[in-house]
């Protein structure tokens, strides 16, 4: 762990299953990161919990099964809405963008 040194790997599963992941594309060369996404993706544990909770999509009247939707931010990332349960929330790809494009 930076700043830290090695630590255990349950310690590691831990922190990783409550962490926000941020995807750094590395040069596999030299290991050099080429592209950092803006976009936070929760952790596999929280995926599982949320599509679990949610079921389907929780647009009203849309069956779509949670495990093929995404988790789309209630208040959003950008203004400061944490990447947490109680601000996720499960919608079909469809009910994603129309709330993202208005309409």
């Amino acid at each position: 762990m930076a700043g830290y040194g090695p630590i255990p790997a349950a310690t590691a599963r831990e922190l990783a299953a409550e962490a926000t992941w941020r995807r750094i594309l590395t040069d596999p060369v030299d290991g050099q990161p080429v592209a950092v996404s803006h976009r936070r993706f929760p952790a596999p544990g929280l995926s599982r919990l949320l599509h679990t909770r949610d079921r389907t999509c929780r647009f009203p009247g849309c069956r779509k099964p949670a495990r093929f939707c995404d988790l789309n931010h209630v208040r959003p990332y950008t203004d400061g809405g944490p990447t947490t349960a109680g601000n996720l929330l499960a919608l079909c790809r469809r009910h994603h963008r129309a709330k993202h494009d208005g309409g």
